[in-house]
């Protein structure tokens, strides 16, 4: 019953009700306006976290000038 619960509890999580647009917004204020190699690593990892993230970061064309 634990185990299921873990399963619900992420489901649930108040990040994944944002919009994309406003996690995308989040994201990008995370960021300088222009990315050095150490900044392009972390947004490529930040994406590597779920399709959703990938997702909300791809919406954001001022990231990936």
């Amino acid at each position: 019953v634990e185990e299921e619960l873990k399963g619900y509890r992420s489901i649930l999580s108040p990040i994944r009700r944002l919009p994309l647009e406003i996690l995308g917004e989040i994201f990008k204020y995370n960021f300088p306006t222009f990315l050095n190699s150490f900044d392009r690593k972390r947004l490529r990892n930040l994406g590597r976290v779920c399709q959703r993230w990938r997702d909300a970061l791809r919406s954001v064309p001022s990231l990936w000038k």
